[in-house]
């Protein structure tokens, strides 16, 4: 799963953004108990939205490892701690 900004402008964690992540690691981890890996390139954003996707991580049954190529601001870095596993690059 990539947690990012999706064209040109970087507005960061918004509803579309927590939507998509959540979406996608809800239906990962009840396909299969396999590692989710997250990549993370974030810039901050909304805390209500952004505290939703740190809550979808904490509840995968799955483990998950988040890494970050290239940014993890302000709310970013507080989804990293969501994580299993926090691997900076």
């Amino acid at each position: 799963i990539y947690i990012g900004s999706v064209g040109t402008t970087d507005e960061g964690v918004d509803f579309a953004m927590a939507e998509r992540v959540i979406k996608n690691l809800h239906l990962l981890d009840n396909i299969s108990s396999e590692e989710i890996t997250v990549v993370m390139n974030n810039r901050g954003g909304d805390v209500l939205h952004g505290m939703a996707i740190y809550d979808a991580i904490k509840r995968c049954r799955s483990h998950v490892t988040i890494k970050v190529m290239g940014y993890a601001m302000s709310m970013g870095s507080l989804i990293l701690q969501a994580g299993d596993k926090r691997i900076l690059s």
